[in-house]
């Protein structure tokens, strides 16, 4: 494809072959699609789409001009919209900022909004063609193709470059102290035994609860379920019990009664095998037959699933999490931290009895809209599996994760990843099975560990209003003998120069980054340094994607 960048009277243009062209002219910016269809063949969709930040948008709002040029006021949603928010336009204006206003016009095609929320993207998304047109659709040979996006940004003064400056964390006032939610994590997929090597490790992270997952319908539930009691017992945690049932689940519940320990599990999350969201009627029997236990309701799938198909009253609502439905490049996975607190807010509009997320992921577990089994290639990682879940990225992105959902009001439980292996929090005694792929070592830390080894133990957390700012994730956490610890996560790949502001005389302060991350891997971590504070404030320089594991002194 050929490509040609001009530029003539403060006009930018850059064009590619076949009419495709990107124009900048003042405060305006066009896309341009136009091609031709050199074959024959089968589409979903094609075509041009906008990101919306939810920042600038949710619960703002803003004008809508449908396909026949009529404007009407609208809003952008402040809760998850569960279905398209704005269908059938072509024009979208609002304003992101005081004195700021927008304008996206569409041509080409047919457009429609949904909430990318509902699949933790912190962003709305316009996009064509509308999702209720039949699909797919043969493109015939020489079929001609346009679409263009257009946006106009006015603004009452002139628009001045930001000036860069320190980020500053104060770290001296919250506004409130909530009770530490249940942490815990899932059993190892790959189906290996723990080794008392990482039963001594993960003993240390003073879990609540081990998830397990059983399918009732199937016999080897059993022996997967006593594995599970005995490992929870080894580290001193409880089990959440994820049950799958059929249309037998009034026999498989007694079953699963008359062998279950309610000193042992503490919750069951009732999913049914054919259904995305759990209905009333297994709850019900679940409830009947399991006493002394928690029963959750809700889904094993994304949030969306659970917006669309709300639980009924009465019952905690679960639902899964992980950062990577649309987009899979390491600023994507931070900026859409963002959104993992909207739906916690979202939910308890509709669930009065706490939110369990559960399990929260870096990659997606499966497809839940899947029309056709999924074949994992050969020689290359499982689509379950990112290599950055042994890398700071990963860390980073969970200390992130924390700091925005532990303080959240409604949070019952949260469950990351698993014990051991490549979606774990340390490789297994044989090592990757994939070394090529995914280049672990037998029995390595990863250091998602060292995350959870720094929370484990606190009481309470501290609502600071700043949990993502700059770029810098924040969680502050307190310990049950008053003692107070931050957990700070640079979730960019660029160094800064933080300001830390506390009323103390002295900290200490530990700094995990990429430079002694090989050292990290197999149990060594960096000497603390102590600090004295002889003025209001401390600057410290902060890595690209590391981590500040502070601990204030008395």
């Amino acid at each position: 494809m050929e490509t040609a960048v001009c530029s003539q009277n403060g006009k930018l243009c850059r064009r590619t072959g076949n009419h495709n062209s990107i124009e900048a002219y003042g405060p305006k910016l066009t896309f341009t699609f136009k091609d031709e269809a050199r074959c024959s063949f089968r589409k979903n969709r094609i075509g041009l789409c906008v990101l919306h930040p939810i920042r600038e948008c949710a619960a703002l709002p803003c004008l809508i001009q449908d396909t026949r040029g009529k404007w009407s006021e609208a809003f952008f949603p402040g809760y998850i919209s569960p279905h398209q928010p704005f269908k059938d336009f072509r024009g979208l204006r609002w304003s992101p900022r005081s004195g700021v206003e927008a304008e996206l016009l569409f041509q080409g095609d047919i457009f429609e909004n949904e909430d990318q929320r509902n699949w933790t993207d912190a962003s709305f998304k316009t996009y064509c063609t509308p999702l209720a047109h039949p699909f797919p659709v043969l493109i015939e040979a020489g079929t001609k193709l346009y679409q263009q996006v257009a946006l106009d940004l006015r603004s009452e003064e002139p628009v001045h470059p930001v000036e860069s400056k320190v980020p500053e964390i104060q770290l001296v006032k919250f506004v409130v102290e909530v009770p530490m939610p249940r942490l815990g994590l899932g059993m190892a997929s790959h189906g290996r035994r723990l080794s008392q090597m990482q039963l001594q490790r993960l003993k240390k992270l003073r879990l609540s609860h081990l998830r397990v997952d059983l399918r009732l319908s199937r016999g080897a539930w059993v022996s997967e379920y006593k594995i599970a009691v005995e490992e929870a017992a080894a580290i001193g945690a409880r089990l959440q019990a994820a049950l799958f049932v059929s249309d037998n689940a009034l026999q498989e519940l007694g079953q699963f009664r008359n062998i279950m320990d309610p000193a042992i599990v503490h919750s069951c999350l009732i999913f049914h095998e054919k259904e995305i969201s759990t209905s009333e009627r297994w709850l019900s029997i679940a409830q009947e037959l399991l006493h002394g236990v928690q029963i959750v309701a809700g889904t094993n799938a994304y949030f969306a699933e659970l917006n669309r198909n709300r639980p009924p009253k009465g019952f905690p609502a679960a639902y899964s999490i992980n950062p990577q439905v649309h987009a899979f490049d390491d600023r994507s996975l931070m900026e859409n931290l963002e959104a993992q607190p909207a739906t916690v807010e979202s939910t308890r509009q509709f669930c009065e009895h706490g939110v369990v997320l559960s399990p929260i992921t870096l990659r997606p577990r499966f497809n839940p809209n899947a029309t056709s089994k999924t074949i994992e290639p050969e020689g290359q990682l499982p689509g379950a599996v990112d290599r950055r879940q042994r890398t700071m990225v990963g860390a980073c992105w969970m200390a992130g994760s924390l700091a925005a959902l532990l303080p959240c009001e409604g949070v019952v439980s949260l469950t990351y990843f698993e014990t051991t292996g490549w979606r774990g929090l340390m490789e297994t005694d044989l090592g990757s099975p994939l070394s090529a792929k995914f280049d672990s070592s037998p029995d390595e830390i990863f250091p998602l560990y060292y995350v959870l080894e720094f929370v484990a133990g606190a009481s309470s957390v501290l609502r600071l209003g700043n949990a993502l700012l700059d770029c810098v994730s924040v969680l502050g956490l307190r310990d049950p003998d008053g003692s107070t610890r931050y957990l700070l996560a640079n979730l960019e790949a660029i160094s800064k120069r933080i300001r830390y502001r506390v009323a103390t005389s002295a900290i200490e302060l530990r700094i995990l980054s990429e430079t002694i991350l090989d050292a990290a891997r197999q149990g060594t971590l960096p000497e603390a340094k102590y600090l004295s504070l002889s003025a209001d404030a401390l600057d410290f320089d902060f890595p690209g994607m590391s981590l500040a594991l502070i601990r204030l002194k008395p």
